[in-house]
């Protein structure tokens, strides 16, 4: 089945109402949550925690049912207008089964979260072509500029300003902090996300087809050979070939990590990337924490020469 076109949910205004969830992970103490909810307010929206984001089973916010339970809510409440993830995690891909999927298409919500929760964003993606957004789970929001474009982002209903590859920091001199593996420009829907997450729904009835689009790609904390066998597994699945081009954004804290292998992801991707003579950049400012906010589904061209990645058209209405 391939991606449904394009649904948009409405930019959010002062005083709309913000439902809180856990999809996976725990939130490693109470605080965390009390904290989330705070930002919610400084943004001028009204939180509204999901029930079970402190329930413990394992590593996870509760039960598969705890934790649908509380999306679910959210999907069918009129009131809510979006949805934010307050933490990342392994679990996520569970709740794609029993997502309410007809609530999405009857009222477009905002959906938000970054990491592994880059399941949900794609599912929800590939099953009603909501246009959902990749960005800082709220745990991850460490200071006000990512604050600042998180809101800015969410609350607007016209095009979002055009990302530079190697300006992370604020670096001025962007042409030492990007590689280009192949020149070139590709236009098409931006899909992907978190490259672990991506990379659990082959073989799903969620997995994306990824047909002319521009391909974004994240990952931390993992080893460079695992990294490696999840792009492998998008080369060897067909669907690398079928891009019009990659965005590749931070992979943080990745690295050898006591592995044999030395190549760095640069090194890796790039092989594969010039096989297929992809249009392709490394180190746009696509992350969690501290990067801008990516809106999933939308029209963007990528410009390998100006290293751009520019948004087409408005993310909300």
């Amino acid at each position: 089945m391939t991606n449904k076109t394009s649904l948009k949910a409405n930019a959010l205004k002062p005083g709309d109402r913000v439902g809180l969830v856990a999809p996976g992970g725990r939130p490693y103490r109470p605080s965390v949550v009390s904290r989330a909810a705070r930002l919610i307010e400084d943004m001028g929206f009204s939180p509204v925690i999901g029930e079970h984001v402190l329930e413990v089973k394992g590593h996870t916010a509760g039960s598969v049912a705890d934790r649908t339970s509380d999306f679910n809510g959210f999907l069918n409440d009129d009131s809510v207008s979006a949805i934010f993830c307050i933490s990342g995690g392994f679990g996520a891909l569970s709740l794609l089964p029993f997502l309410e999927y007809a609530a999405i298409e009857r009222q477009p919500k905002i959906i938000v979260g970054g990491g592994e929760n880059t399941t949900i964003l794609m599912g929800v993606q590939k099953r009603t072509g909501l246009i959902t957004f990749h960005g800082p789970n709220l745990e991850d929001i460490k200071s006000e500029s990512t604050f600042l474009r998180l809101k800015s982002t969410l609350t607007a209903s016209s095009a979002l300003t055009t990302l530079f590859a190697g300006t992370g920091n604020g670096a001025a001199w962007s042409d030492s902090h990007s590689h280009v593996a192949v020149e070139g420009i590709g236009q098409g829907p931006l899909l992907g996300g978190n490259l672990t997450g991506l990379a659990s729904l082959f073989g799903t009835e969620f997995e994306p087809d990824l047909t002319d689009a521009v391909l974004f790609l994240t990952d931390h904390d993992e080893r460079n050979d695992i990294l490696d066998r999840w792009f492998t597994t998008l080369y060897v699945s067909g669907q690398l070939e079928k891009v019009k081009a990659v965005a590749l954004g931070y992979f943080d804290n990745c690295g050898n990590k006591g592995s044999f292998n030395i190549l760095s992801v640069e090194d890796l991707f790039s092989e594969r990337l010039v096989e297929l003579n992809l249009p392709s950049i490394f180190d746009f400012p696509i992350a969690g924490g501290a990067c801008p906010t990516i809106p999933i589904g939308l029209t963007v061209a990528l410009d390998t020469r100006r290293k751009t990645l520019e948004f087409l058209q408005p993310a909300l209405l």
